[in-house]
């Protein structure tokens, strides 16, 4: 693939993609290299009362005005001193668009899978499904399926920081299911690790489309420790690098990143931003959005949000590791090497862990 310019009809704002094929590690086309890292998102230290399962159908807050706080402060930090906005002003007042090769490939796999998993479950008396970023609750309703189908009772906590999604899916899950009891936690991946830790009985953690490891090394590394804990079974969903560096790379990834959908989701952090901030900043005409892409080290595209034709600020950057590279992080935190389902087409990996075994 060569390099590129490319600009894109939308509004509010303007797209403008740049894409270039071989930058050395670390280095963004069109400017210098972004250094700012994204700080962490302050976490409230989860007290008893956080740490208990919210009730079938309740959708549980336990971050609340913590997450607008630092949401509006990140959001300050990045007009001002430029640096990395996190992901979280995106999906707060945001549906995740759906419908990627992401979720193609991993729908793929869990109509194999989900059977496998399900028999090694059902004999456990009490089973707890934590579920980190699930948005509608499509993929994992494969799974959730075969229980309510064979009558076994489980628990199935969704865990999200858009709360009008949340309300919504908990609302309609618990209409189509009897055995299996649906709930909500509002709050990040952090606070349902935490509450997961607390429960009783057989906990699965899992998390698709490439959620909890698309981050850098540091931050996956430490959702993957808090996962692999006690007597939790892992389920992780990831993109491979090669689905945009292969012969169908060009076509991939203008389907991951570059649809009417998803820069519809991008866009709508501006206003959420602007909701957040009290005043319109983000105004219309004035912003553009560019992309960047380090193509190894691990494979990397960010966000570049414009004002002006200036750069101001990176953000919602996406990392894909190859099946070595997680391998490695699963034996970093001291977790039993992971099985592999594959969906060759679309590069989607199904990581399989279960921490103590059969």
């Amino acid at each position: 693939m060569s390099g590129y310019e490319e600009k894109i009809t939308s509004t509010d704002p303007k797209t403008r993609v740049f894409k270039q094929d071989t930058p050395s590690e670390g280095e963004f086309h069109g400017s210098a290299p972004c250094t700012s890292l994204p700080r962490p998102l302050p976490q409230s230290l989860p007290c008893t009362s956080d740490l208990l399962p919210p009730k079938k159908g309740q959708v549980k807050d336990v971050i609340g005005r913590v997450l607008e706080k630092s949401t509006k402060d990140s959001l300050r930090r990045s007009l001002t001193e430029g640096t990395y906005l996190g992901k979280e002003i995106f999906y707060l007042g945001n549906a995740w668009p759906g419908g990627s090769n992401q979720t193609d490939g991993e729908t793929e796999i869990l109509k194999t899978l989900a059977p496998d998993i399900f028999s090694r479950l059902r004999a456990y008396p009490i089973i707890w499904i934590f579920e980190l970023g699930a948005g509608d609750s499509t993929k994992m309703s494969i799974l959730l399926d075969l229980f309510e189908l064979e009558g076994i009772k489980c628990y199935y906590c969704r865990v999200d920081i858009n709360e009008e999604l949340q309300k919504k899916n908990v609302r309609q899950l618990n209409k189509k299911y009897t055995y299996v009891e649906c709930s909500g936690l509002l709050g990040t991946f952090e606070h349902g690790l935490a509450m997961a830790a607390a429960q009783a009985g057989k906990k699965v953690i899992t998390s698709l489309g490439s959620t909890l490891l698309n981050l850098d090394n540091s931050q996956a590394l430490k959702n993957l420790r808090g996962s692999c804990r006690d007597n939790n079974m892992v389920i992780i969903g990831h993109q491979g690098p090669e689905a945009m560096t292969g012969r169908d790379g060009e076509e991939l990834h203008r389907a991951s990143y570059h649809t009417k959908e998803y820069n519809k989701f991008i866009r709508g952090a501006l206003r959420t931003g602007n909701e957040a901030l009290g005043k319109e900043v983000f105004k219309a005409g004035e912003w553009e959005i560019g992309c960047a892409i380090t193509p190894k080290g691990p494979w990397s595209h960010d966000f570049i949000f414009y004002h002006q034709g200036e750069e101001r600020f990176r953000a919602f950057s996406s990392k894909k590791f190859n099946e070595q590279e997680v391998s490695d992080m699963f034996k970093t935190v001291g977790a039993p090497s992971p099985e592999i389902h594959r969906h060759p087409k679309t590069a989607m990996r199904i990581y399989v862990a279960d921490c103590l075994g059969d």
